[in-house]
């Protein structure tokens, strides 16, 4: 698929959720092209699942101590 394919499919699904204004169509592509220059990558669904409280805790500091 060529960069306009995945560009357009973008642009559409931005459309489709309510995100039309072209300012941030462009600002969500230019962020997309910098992180990952329009290649679809996986994100690790498992977010912090094997992760330890204490690991948390550090990282997350005062933001997670009520858990």
């Amino acid at each position: 698929v060529s960069d306009k394919g995945i560009i357009g499919q973008i642009k559409t699904a931005l459309s489709e959720s309510g995100i039309s204004n072209p300012f941030a169509q462009i600002a969500i592509l230019a962020n997309i092209k910098k992180e990952s220059n329009f290649v679809p990558k996986s994100e690790n669904l498992k977010g912090y699942a094997n992760t330890s409280n204490d690991r948390i805790r550090e990282v997350f500091t005062k933001r997670a101590s009520k858990y």
